[in-house]
């Protein structure tokens, strides 16, 4: 397994609130409430997460993926020290006991 967990949070935006007109509609509400909840988890076990300010857009979004991409680079790059830090305080030998 992994002894540090790094992860990116692109849930947070999610995009804008749709109305919801019908069965369909309420399956996939369905399932993005379960999604969240399961990304909730995940992003709970991380040692470190990145969140990158990309509110109004939809993860899906590729048009936009550049604008995106340079906003996780900033955000990783604000989180850098705290990584090194516990890099730099972790010791292995506690971990294996």
């Amino acid at each position: 397994g992994a002894d540090r967990v790094i992860a990116v949070d692109l849930h947070q935006m999610g995009g804008a609130e749709r109305q919801v007109t019908g069965w369909g509609h309420v399956i996939m509400h369905s399932l993005h409430i379960m999604e969240k909840r399961t990304i909730h988890r995940a992003i709970d076990a991380a040692d470190f997460v990145v969140s990158p300010e990309i509110d109004g857009y939809d993860w899906r979004d590729f048009r936009h993926s550049r604008h995106m991409i340079e906003q996780g680079e900033k955000a990783t790059e604000a989180i850098i020290p705290q990584i090194k830090q516990q890099i730099s305080d972790w010791n292995p030998q506690q971990q294996s006991g």
